[in-house]
């Protein structure tokens, strides 16, 4: 049965993912509020999965394992059980942190061909997250949610807590440095709009959202100094801060992309969106009908080839618990 263990209210989620990141390596907070409530710091147990470029699935300390990231992840979460909920309103008490890139779908869609990510860049990662530092926005409460076989790491957690210095903002800021911004060549975007616009009047696809991208390089840089500033000066209801292999994810959305309660799965996405400059923009060609695609889009831009009938969409589909 997960445990629950009141804290301070004050306490600085992301100074404690400053002070230990391998040990609190995902944030997720709610910086303004609005239809979000919660912020939530996962601290891990150092166990898990992850998918690289080269195809091989390893475990979280780089040992080379057999199968596909996909079946390992299946096994290893119904291997753990189901977590237990408590009836606290809590949103979480235990579980695994997700990082799904979208280069993980051709794993699922053979027919896809999207192009490559950098050599050194994480296709899929998954981590058990036995305890995380929940706070209620509603409530203005803080609360240490962890599962009981956690138990043991609780004092070293609350002492941590209790020792966490208020961060200083203007220092995170000062290790900014200058910066060079390189944007995506104008020639190579318009391609792409002609490219879609091609591809919509065949009725291949329904629609792209199409934006030229950005590169940013700083001379120094601190991260979470970033992070910082971002949520500043784009307060959003849906922020991340995580600390990922071979790279640090920032993020700051007005998108709830999934809600899960009362046995409902419930996706709003506002747009399809993913990184693809760094390869180049690739073929938006995917086979299926129009009448396929009409009936799944909300749910995905095409269908699988031979598809019989269009994706369930999930933006309405109940589910059961599981």
């Amino acid at each position: 049965m997960p445990r629950v263990r009141t804290l301070p209210a004050d306490v600085d989620l992301l100074a404690m993912h400053r002070l230990a990141p391998a040990r609190w390596p995902l944030l997720l907070e709610s910086v303004a509020g609005g239809n979000a409530r919660w912020d939530l710091l996962f601290a891990t147990d150092a166990t898990g999965l992850r998918l690289d470029v080269d195809g091989i699935t390893r475990d979280l300390q780089g040992n080379a394992l057999a199968g596909n990231f996909l079946d390992l992840l299946d096994a290893a979460w119904h291997g753990a059980g189901p977590t237990r909920r408590a009836e606290d309103g809590l949103p979480f008490h235990g579980g695994w942190a997700l990082y799904l890139g979208y280069e993980l779908a051709d794993r699922i869609e053979p027919g896809l061909h999207l192009p490559g990510l950098p050599a050194d860049a994480v296709c899929a990662m998954a981590t058990r997250v036995p305890a995380a530092l929940v706070y209620d926005h509603e409530r203005e409460r803080c609360f240490l949610s962890f599962e009981a076989d956690a138990a043991d790491c609780v004092p070293e957690i609350e002492r941590v807590v209790s020792e966490c210095p208020a961060p200083d903002e203007d220092d995170a800021l000062a290790a900014i440095g200058p910066a060079t911004i390189v944007e995506q060549d104008p020639q190579a975007f318009r391609t792409a709009v002609l490219r879609a616009q091609d591809h919509i009047s065949r009725g291949d696809i329904y629609q792209a959202n199409l934006s030229r991208g950005w590169q940013v390089k700083f001379e120094r840089a601190d991260p979470l100094g970033l992070y910082e500033s971002l949520r500043r000066a784009n307060p959003a209801p849906f922020a991340v801060y995580a600390t990922l292999p071979g790279m640090i994810l920032l993020s700051s959305s007005p998108e709830r992309l999934v809600r899960v309660g009362a046995g409902l799965i419930e996706t709003r996405p506002i747009a399809y969106a993913r990184a693809a400059w760094y390869a180049g923009c690739g073929s938006l060609r995917a086979p299926g009908t129009a009448r396929q695609r009409q009936g799944a889009r909300r749910t995905c831009h095409a269908d699988r080839p031979g598809a019989q009938r269009p994706r369930a969409d999930l933006h309405r589909r109940k589910r059961g618990s599981q």
